[in-house]
């Protein structure tokens, strides 16, 4: 209210146009905050003070309604009755019109041209979501701080025009913090909570925190009639508009399209682990398509350095929706009630967002290129020695993209979650992060046959030997055994029995028997890998020898010392 106070010169020369404007998407309280600063300078304002819904409306017929306040005629035409009123305003004392809600740049020049916009002695404050209107002096309201938050729990507990007297203690600090940072500093469900809370004087603030964890964005207090007409003023109900689910709904909707594309991805996307570059990519790739649904006209102004898509999110992190969160700002958030709210209204768009996490499955396999990365002679490094395990600055990347392989298997993307759980579970492996390794792809177990109709046969194989590799690193001997054999079962269905890819095969299962003891067991596998590399391989080529040294090891447990002893002198002497 300073603020707007400072921008309004308290000067009331003829013909100057005195005017500011209160910016911020639905339910920040710009327009709470343009009517409780008409009440808190009623004295200032000794003209009056006025208020008109420009949303959708017609300014002269919105400015002659103010007629019966201003001894205006009542046979007046609304052109008549305009042009009087913004005379009367402009001669009499001080006076405060507030227009609130202009759409955007192209009304406001609308009202303009109508040359009845009131100056002189009358102060203009505007509320609007948009940006670019230009000539004002802009006011952005943000999100409460912890601070303001905290405030307005307070005040909701305390007797109203009672100073001292309290209906309840307000919450602890570290309570109120949490409540707030649920509710992303949003002030009309921050104060919506508040109203409640002073509702149920017996429930404790830590109990009702519990629950307001549960709740959907359509069930947040604020939906309720006796909330509404807490938060209301002058005894009026809080109008439907400005409630938590509608604002929401409103400002995603009035996103340009790039915008709302970007939120829409990253409403699919690892909460708070929304990764930029994946974002930027999203919206260059749909920028690039040449027809189908996803695609996407990304504007570059002339002489702006700054990329398209990067300027998206610039503009959406300025707009409070998709923030910063980790990595340096590598990794972003999503204004939690927004992304709740997005999701929530997915079965209203069901094949748009089968399109969308397509992209997003297209756009986490294409991280291999990155991730995996090539050698100074452009070759493929390939999965058994990805950059990122002696690059920092890539490893980042792999929690969201073993987050978003999680989310491909629950939501039924078969064949993209194998896919990526093939490449992504290697380097994990690597860097022992077992756990999230064999996440990429135990859930092929319970969709075998999805699998292999989305990858076919071989590469379902290669997924079952890649998870046996695992959970043989994690100690889960039995089951690495299982998916080892199932591998090679499945490869000798498709592959000439003495083909190279079951000599791998064989050659991991012998290691996996010889831990679990079945060193009989593990011979036969080992001596049957060796069979099948001497029929490909140079006698001397370096397989053998690890073979031939793997092969000695589990001869000297069976105590065939003879056999250990050649078999090991044999690959000491390929190396």
């Amino acid at each position: 209210m300073n603020k707007i106070h400072a921008a309004l010169s308290p000067a009331g020369e003829t013909g100057v146009m005195h005017q500011a404007m209160a910016r911020a998407h639905g339910g920040f309280g710009k327009t709470v905050a343009a009517i409780l600063y008409g009440h808190e300078y009623t004295g200032f304002y000794t003209g009056g003070r006025f208020f008109l819904s420009m949303e959708n409306a017609d300014f002269v017929t919105q400015l002659s309604s103010l007629g019966p306040y201003l001894d205006v005629a009542a046979d007046a035409s609304p052109p008549e009755a305009a042009l009087l009123v913004k005379q009367a305003l402009e001669t009499g004392g001080p006076s405060l019109l507030i227009l609130d809600n202009v759409t955007d740049a192209g009304q406001w020049a609308e009202i303009l041209a109508t040359n009845l916009v009131p100056r002189g002695h009358c102060r203009l404050l505007i509320t609007t979501r948009r940006e670019g209107i230009r000539q004002v002096t802009d006011i952005p309201i943000g999100r409460l701080s912890k601070e303001e938050a905290r405030e307005v729990f307070k005040r909701f507990c305390q007797m109203p025009n009672q100073p001292g007297a309290v209906l309840r203690a307000p919450p602890d600090d570290a309570t109120a913090d949490a409540i707030t940072e649920w509710l992303v500093g949003l002030a009309v469900a921050v104060a919506a909570v508040a109203a409640r809370m002073k509702q149920l004087p017996d429930v404790a603030w830590e109990d009702y925190w519990i629950k307001l964890k549960g709740l959907r964005v359509d069930q947040l207090p604020d939906v309720r009639e006796d909330v509404r007409l807490e938060l209301g003023i002058d005894g009026k109900e809080l109008k439907e508009y400005r409630q938590t689910l509608r604002v929401i709904d409103d400002a995603f909707d009035a996103l340009p399209p790039p915008e709302r594309r970007a939120v829409e991805y990253a409403a699919l996307l690892p909460e708070d682990r929304v990764p930029a570059v994946w974002l930027e990519t999203l919206l260059q790739t749909d920028r690039q398509r040449t027809e189908g649904p996803l695609r996407l006209t990304l504007p570059r102004e002339a002489d702006d350095p700054v990329p398209p898509a990067q300027r998206v999110l610039k503009h959406l992190g300025v707009l409070d929706i998709l923030l910063p969160k980790a990595e340096g700002g590598k990794l972003l958030s999503l204004h939690r009630l927004w992304r709740q709210r997005i999701n929530e209204r997915a079965p209203e768009r069901a094949e748009d967002r089968l399109l969308l996490l397509a992209a997003i499955a297209a756009c986490a396999n294409g991280r291999y290129e990155v991730i995996i990365g090539r050698d100074a002679q452009g070759k493929n490094r390939g999965v058994d020695n990805p950059a990122v395990v002696t690059d920092a600055s890539l490893r980042w990347e792999l929690t969201p993209l073993e987050a978003v392989c999680r989310m491909l298997w629950q939501m039924e993307r078969f064949g993209d979650a194998a896919k990526l759980g093939q490449w992504l579970a290697s380097p994990l492996g690597q860097l022992g992060r077992f756990g999230e390794a064999a996440a990429c792809l135990s859930p092929i177990d319970n969709n075998v046959a999805a699998v292999e109709t989305a990858l076919g046969a071989l590469e379902l194989a290669s997924c079952y030997s890649n998870l046996a590799t695992i959970l043989r690193d994690l100690g889960d001997l039995p089951g690495a055994r299982t998916r080892m054999e199932q591998a090679i079962d499945i490869k000798l269905k498709h592959f000439d029995p003495d083909h190279p890819t079951l000599a791998t095969s064989y050659s991991n299962l012998a290691l996996i028997l010889q831990v679990l003891e079945d060193l009989p067991g593990a011979r036969t596998r080992m001596e049957r890998a060796i069979a099948i590399w001497e029929k490909h391989f140079d006698p001397d080529h370096p397989t053998l020898a690890t073979s031939y040294s793997n092969l000695a090891l589990i001869l000297q447990v069976l105590e065939d010392l003879p056999g250990a002893r050649t078999r090991m002198e044999r690959a000491i002497a390929i190396q």
